[in-house]
């Protein structure tokens, strides 16, 4: 807005979190037309987290607005992570250059 700049507001944020089979599929809003990841093809910083906060690094993979964690759905996930760090290595960002927003969110059952 200052410098009259036509960008958005924000980076993409999560929006919900649903399970597919084997996988989690996360699902982002304000992506500016799709998600990206930089230095690979894998999004980086991403946990499955169980019930009793037990959490594993998820393999992650853009498709479209929403990030497909292969093979992380299982009885004990109640809750996926993202940047849940102090200092987080992450590449995942909009369809405008613009970092995905850091978030912890319930799995739908």
């Amino acid at each position: 807005l200052v410098y009259r700049e036509n960008v958005a507001p924000g980076g993409p944020e999560a929006v919900s979190v649903t399970r597919a089979g084997a996988d989690l599929i996360v699902h982002f809003k304000a992506t500016q037309g799709g998600l990206k990841t930089y230095s690979g093809a894998a999004a980086l910083g991403f946990e499955a987290c169980g019930a009793d906060d037990a959490d594993r690094i998820a393999a992650a993979t853009p498709r479209g607005d929403d990030i497909v964690l292969g093979g992380a759905n299982t009885p004990s996930v109640a809750k996926v992570r993202y940047a849940w760090a102090d200092a987080p290595i992450v590449n995942l960002y909009s369809g405008d250059d613009l970092p995905a927003v850091p978030f912890e969110m319930e799995v739908a059952p």
